[in-house]
């Protein structure tokens, strides 16, 4: 396995992954549904805790899509 790949991902070497790739909006999108079950439509305010947990989720469904993708 690629050490540096698994560090950029933020993947344990002592966790096992299967990866079944039928498509990544469904990650994505339980992203946004947990938002939106927990905010509605509102927007979140920059630099507090849960915009801050947000962009975290966001940014690694981005990760594991790229890397899906490769």
């Amino acid at each position: 396995y690629d050490e540096e790949e698994f560090k950029n991902l933020e993947v344990s070497r002592d966790s096992i992954f299967l990866l079944v790739h039928t498509g990544s909006r469904g990650f994505g999108g339980s992203i946004l549904k947990d938002h939106l079950d927990k905010h509605g439509n509102s927007g979140l305010v920059q630099d507090t805790e849960e915009a801050i947990e947000y962009l975290k989720k966001h940014d690694h469904a981005c990760r594991w899509a790229r890397a899906s993708r490769e």
